[in-house]
């Protein structure tokens, strides 16, 4: 009877532990401010141009520019605008994230 008792306690000490580890630690506080805007729409206009169209001094601060093959990280931000260039060294994408 004794060892029954202690394998439904440590049991039930092992789902609430489990339950409660599902919970994110950062649960309710603010996350520093994102821009949660992202422009691309104002750059489609350059899509099928040459890569040579590209003007760093109208792009916004935060653009990832992508060549073929390269290797970029996966992370999502919402306010970086992505100029993605195809083999033919033309603009084929515009996008965030």
């Amino acid at each position: 009877m004794f060892f029954h008792r202690f394998i439904s306690s440590f049991m039930t000490a092992l789902l609430v532990s489990m339950i409660t580890g599902c919970v994110p630690s950062d649960y309710g506080e603010k996350r520093p401010d994102i821009a949660k805007t992202c422009i691309a729409d104002n750059y489609r206009t350059l899509l099928w141009k040459p890569v040579n169209a590209i003007s760093t001094a109208n792009l916004p601060k935060h653009v990832r520019i992508i060549y073929p093959g390269q290797a970029v990280t996966a992370d999502y931000q919402p306010g970086r605008l992505n100029i993605k260039i195809g083999k033919l060294d033309r603009i084929e994408q515009v996008f965030c994230g």
